[in-house]
């Protein structure tokens, strides 16, 4: 299991699946971390792309590998967005049986956040992950970053409603 440090959350599908293009549902969120919060994450995705990479050109030589997308872009700031995602539901393609599954989310203290506080956009937050490789032939040779909990540090709650005061 791998750990980000503390990063600002964008378009947060924590609570509930998205289903909008994806009908099984799928929970997402995008983590944007300062350039040296990002190293360590950067250098484990990178690491596990060349080992597949190393093992794919093995005893053979000009092979022409196309690569997928990584998990993460570099902004125009220097920070970095990862891209971590969750399938809410599906077959087991080893067993066959059908699974759903959701991430874990958690408070400051490490409690479970209560059900009904919504994470959303702008909530500080660590995201615990998987590294998991794929060789697809339309997309490439690459990593997706599979979602497995989320630290909420500090919350911005979409359920809450503030006006302004009016003169």
């Amino acid at each position: 299991m791998n750990y980000t440090q503390v990063g600002t959350l964008q378009y947060s599908w924590l609570n509930e699946p998205d289903t909008q293009f994806h009908s099984a549902g799928k929970f997402h969120t995008k983590l944007i971390l300062e350039k040296d919060k990002a190293q360590n994450d950067i250098q484990k995705i990178n690491q596990e792309i060349e080992k597949m990479v190393a093992a794919k050109l093995l005893g053979k030589s000009n092979l022409n590998l196309k690569r997928a997308n990584l998990p993460y872009d570099i902004q125009e700031d220097g920070s970095v967005k990862f891209t971590f995602r969750l399938n809410a539901s599906g077959i087991n393609s080893k067993t066959k049986e059908p699974f759903t599954q959701r991430p874990e989310l958690f408070d400051k203290e490490n409690n479970n956040l209560p059900t009904g506080i919504r994470v959303s956009s702008g909530s500080k937050a660590k995201v615990a992950y998987e590294i998991i490789p794929f060789d697809s032939p339309g997309v490439g040779l690459g990593v997706s970053l599979r979602l497995k909990g989320v630290q909420v540090v500090e919350l911005k709650n979409s359920n809450a409603v503030n006006f302004q005061e009016e003169n």
